[in-house]
C-alpha cells in the first residue's frame, strides 16, 4: 500500500507540475502572479516536487540527516487547503465558505484592531508599573508582594499579565488581593477590563459579524445576477417553444 501511495504522489504531482507549466505559458507569469489562488496552487506544487525528490534522494541517506526536511515536508499537508476551492462550489457548504471568506477579508482590520489591543495593554503596563511595581504598600504585604514580583516585575512581566484580562483568565487571583491591601487600584484595574476586556474583544466580535454579514450579501447579490442571466439565456427556448406551440400563428 505504502508503494501505490507513493506512485499515486509522483503522478498527481507531474500533473499539477504540467498544469502549472501549461498555464505560464498559456497565460504568461505576471497575469498569474496577482492570483492569489494560483500563488497559493504554485507554492503546494513547489513543495510536492521538492518533497517528490526528497523521497528518491532519502532511500541513500541516514534518516539522521533527514530530520529537518522531514519537518519541512509537513507542509505538504497544506495540499488539503486546496478542497476549499471544491467545497465552497457545494451548496451545502456554502454557510461555512462564507464564514472562511468573511474571515479572510476581515484579516486587516482585526490585525488593526489587534496593533489598538497592544497599544492599550502597552499603556496600561506603563501605569501598572507606576501604581503596583513601585508602591510601598503593596511591597510590605507579604502576599500582594510576592504577586507584585511574579506578575508586575517588570514590563514585560506586566504586560504579560494584563494579556490574561483579554480572555478573563484566572485574573481575580491576579487583581483580588492587591484590591484587599489598596482599594484605589480598583480604578485602575476596571478601566482595564472595561477598554480591554468588553470593549476592544466585542469590538472584534462587531468586525467578524460585520464582514461575514456584508460578504453574505455580496453573495446573494451575485446569486441573483447568475439566476437572472440564466433566466435571460432560457428565453429564446421558451419563445421557440411558443412559436412551435402557435401553429395558426394567432399568438394566442
Amino acid at each position: 500500500a505504502p508503494v501505490i501511495m507513493d506512485v499515486f504522489e509522483g503522478i498527481f504531482t507531474c500533473v499539477y507540475v504540467l498544469e502549472v507549466t501549461l498555464r505560464f505559458l498559456s497565460d504568461g507569469v505576471k497575469k498569474h502572479m496577482f492570483d492569489a489562488w494560483f500563488v497559493f496552487d504554485f507554492v503546494l506544487v513547489i513543495v510536492g516536487a521538492f518533497g517528490l525528490v526528497y523521497n528518491i534522494v532519502s532511500q541513500k541517506e541516514a534518516a539522521e540527516d533527514a530530520s529537518f526536511l522531514q519537518q519541512v515536508l509537513v507542509l505538504r499537508a497544506l495540499r488539503l487547503l486546496r478542497l476549499i476551492r471544491t467545497i465552497r462550489m457545494v451548496k451545502q457548504f456554502r454557510g461555512i465558505w462564507r464564514l472562511v471568506n468573511g474571515l479572510i477579508h476581515c484579516s486587516e482590520t482585526m490585525l488593526s484592531t489587534m496593533a489598538l489591543l497592544s497599544l492599550v495593554i502597552y499603556i496600561f503596563g506603563v501605569l501598572g508599573l507606576e501604581l503596583v511595581t513601585r508602591d510601598t504598600i503593596l511591597r510590605e504585604d507579604p502576599l500582594c508582594a510576592q504577586i507584585v514580583e511574579t506578575n508586575f516585575g517588570s514590563l514585560y512581566r506586566t504586560v504579560t499579565t494584563l494579556t490574561q484580562f483579554v480572555t478573563m483568565d484566572s485574573v481575580a487571583s491576579v487583581y483580588f488581593p492587591l484590591l484587599l491591601a489598596k482599594p484605589s487600584l480598583c480604578f485602575y484595574f476596571a478601566s482595564l477590563i472595561v477598554i480591554v476586556s468588553i470593549a476592544l474583544m466585542n469590538l472584534v466580535t462587531a468586525v467578524l459579524v460585520e464582514g461575514a454579514l456584508e460578504h453574505a450579501k455580496n453573495d446573494r447579490q451575485e446569486e441573483q445576477k447568475t439566476l437572472a442571466a440564466q433566466v435571460k439565456g432560457c428565453i429564446p427556448q421558451i419563445l421557440s417553444i411558443f412559436d412551435a406551440l402557435d401553429q395558426d400563428h394567432s399568438g394566442v
